[in-house]
């Protein structure tokens, strides 16, 4: 199998063949300069932005400030609007996303969009919706779509209610352990599609069948089955087709991304510079830089599918700098984990260990950002409450001057009777205000704890962590230079790793008072895609859901989770095994959480009786101190199976 050699740049330079053109695009500007009056000149230019996904983010600001300027010179408040509208997305195609939400709530010309124009206000929010998704936001960005949808089905709106199931099912699709909700809700949406046969609803089709593609082409890299293969072709040829005949060409070169990626993996290196040609030729002319991004992670991926690691290395750090440059730190992740790869690949280990690091900091990053806005959420909430109860207490005051106004004029048996009452409601007052300055006492000490606790983690982290990568990198420094002291630098660094891993945990478990199950099961979902990458002859597989409303002390929460990784890293040293899975299980009051391999097995018995090893010990002492049980069975040659009983 020859190895195909082309580069980006080359790609750049293709002339736009026949196949790149937008004659529909071409038809709709030529109405502009054509129309003879101003009415039909704004009517064309507000009509272009049914082709924005086929255009660069400066072409729709050009015709978007022309239409702006008509629709002042006209006095036209619903083309201002819808004016306003396409110069916001021309800002979102440009990659300038920090601006785009403030703008829309800002503008007084949306203030009543939802009741004078419907349309628009549905789009507006899909274009809020479409930042919070780019900026990694998917808590906010699923609640705002979700709320939508419940809107648009109140209304019978179907095409808003489409639109809004392709977007909640991307936001599934970015969210670990919700892929197969993904697919659910883009195949209801299919389904109405297919039923109404309303030629208006195929620009969302082409969306949805996309992103049925990318869907399928995850499992098929996690398990590449043929099934799998033709199931991701139908998709994407089906997508081809009709992005081609509506002219969705965002949607188009979209999909031909995927695809070439598709073939690259299986060797099909004509069929797949086919595709990166005609995309890159697409994406030339529209010029989203989210697109950009994840078209330059394809084209790594196929590098590294061929052995090219350098060119890998070279697409990614493109990709990164894009992404940096607009925020996009989504697909930098996944660039930064190309260019891991790409570095191991190349064997060039200083490098793959430096871009881990970047991973995890990013990573972070990231959850801390998620955090900051979920507090930011709940504070502005209690602000809101804080505020009704003041009006409430300030109404009661008014009522009780109203009532102390009125007694003064009744005899002076009902004084001495109001005297009474006073005294009572003053001993009431008076315990209310020793019951409120013990809890703003506990509120302090909870404030000063937290305080303390982040500063024992910013310790551990700036020291122990700076260490156990100097070892790190010290021990990598060893393999190259000696290989006589092989055994003890391996085993110098796994210590290494474990003390990163297990400083990690315990870090996260330091800035948390308390965490939600459904949290420390991202930590273990995490840990098992991490080990996926280093072990990849063994198949690491994650299956259920943490309970919703659990709430777990950090401390439970860090034994739980140390104990799975361990329990994990003991199957992969010594059971053999090629297949390790972690299984999350609700009966009734009771969390199950079992972790089987299909290794060799061991003798239990002999295994907690020695005395020279204490894994096995440690680990019960962690699910004692965790108030968990931790049971393990173990056939010889048919595997292990470690149980952890935890009440809910």
């Amino acid at each position: 199998m020859y190895r195909i050699i082309f580069r980006l740049f080359l790609l750049l330079l293709i002339p736009f063949g026949s196949r790149g053109q937008f004659p529909l695009l071409d038809i709709a500007k030529k109405k502009v300069p054509t129309s003879r009056t101003k009415p039909e000149r704004l009517n064309a230019l507000l009509a272009l932005s049914d082709f924005k996904n086929s255009m660069s983010g400066d072409t729709i600001s050009y015709y978007a400030r022309m239409a702006w300027q008509l629709a002042l010179e006209l006095g036209d408040e619903k083309a201002l609007a819808r004016s306003a509208y396409q110069l916001i997305s021309g800002d979102l195609a440009s990659g300038k996303t920090d601006s785009i939400i403030p703008k829309i709530e800002s503008n007084p010309l949306f203030l009543s969009v939802k009741q004078t124009d419907p349309f628009l206000y549905y789009k507006l929010q899909l274009l809020k919706a479409n930042v919070l998704n780019r900026t990694n936001r998917l808590p906010e960005a699923l609640a705002l779509q979700l709320k939508l949808l419940n809107e648009a089905e109140k209304e019978n709106n179907t095409l808003a209610s489409l639109f809004l199931m392709n977007y909640i099912g991307a936001t599934y699709l970015n969210a670990v352990d919700s892929r197969e909700e993904a697919r659910k809700t883009w195949t209801q949406a299919l389904d109405i599609i297919r039923k109404a046969n309303n030629p208006q609803y195929r620009e969302i089709e082409s969306y949805i069948l996309s992103n049925m593609a990318l869907y399928y082409i995850g499992n098929y890299y996690a398990n590449p089955a043929p099934a799998l293969s033709d199931t991701c072709f139908d998709f994407i040829n089906r997508t081809v087709s009709l992005s081609r005949e509506i002219e969705s060409m965002g949607v188009l070169a979209s999909v031909l991304s995927y695809r070439g990626a598709l073939y690259g993996y299986q060797k099909k290196e004509i069929e797949a510079e086919r595709d990166f040609k005609e995309l890159m030729t697409i994406r030339n002319k529209i010029g989203d830089p989210l697109y950009i991004t994840d078209d330059l992670k394809n084209l790594a991926f196929f590098y590294i599918q061929h052995n090219e690691p350098d060119k890998a290395i070279a697409a990614a750090t493109e990709g990164l700098m894009i992404s940096e440059k607009f925020h996009i730190r989504e697909t930098a992740m996944e660039l930064l984990n190309m260019k891991a790869s790409a570095y191991k690949q190349k064997g060039d280990h200083e490098h793959h260990a430096e871009t881990l690091e970047k991973i995890l900091l990013l990573n972070d990053s990231i959850n801390r950002a998620n955090s900051a806005d979920k507090i930011e959420a709940i504070r502005t909430q209690y602000e809101v409450q804080k505020k009704e109860t003041l009006i409430a207490r300030q109404k009661l005051d008014l009522f009780k001057r109203k009532i102390y106004l009125y007694a003064g004029a009744v005899l002076f048996i009902l004084i001495a009777v109001f005297t009474v009452y006073r005294f009572k409601k003053y001993q009431r007052g008076h315990r209310q205000l020793l019951e409120e300055k013990r809890l703003q006492n506990e509120i302090e000490i909870k404030e000063a704890a937290d305080k303390e606790r982040n500063r024992i983690a910013a310790e551990l982290h700036d020291n122990l962590g700076v260490q156990a990568n100097a070892i790190l990198h010290n021990s990598n420094r060893l393999v190259a230079e000696t290989s006589k002291q092989a055994p003890v630098v391996s085993r110098l660094q796994e210590t290494a790793k474990e003390m990163l891993l297990n400083l990690r945990e315990t870090l996260w478990a330091l800035k948390n008072a308390d965490v939600p199950a459904v949290e420390m099961w991202l930590r273990v979902i995490g840990f098992m895609q991490q080990m996926g990458r280093h072990y990849t002859g063994i198949r690491f597989i994650v299956q259920g859901k943490a309970p919703q409303n659990l709430v777990l002390s950090a401390s439970k929460a860090l034994h739980l989770v140390l104990v799975i990784q361990e329990t994990v890293n003991n199957s992969v040293r010594h059971s053999g095994a090629y297949s390790i899975s972690v299984h999350s299980i609700l009966e009734n009051d009771e969390w199950k959480i079992m972790v089987k391999d299909n290794g060799k097995g061991f003798d239990t018995v002999s295994a907690f009786q020695k005395k020279d090893s204490y894994g096995l010990q440690h680990m019960q002492e962690r699910a004692e101190t965790g108030d968990f049980v931790y049971e393990i069975k173990s056939v010889i040659d048919e595997g292990t199976q470690t149980t952890i009983h935890l009440k809910i």
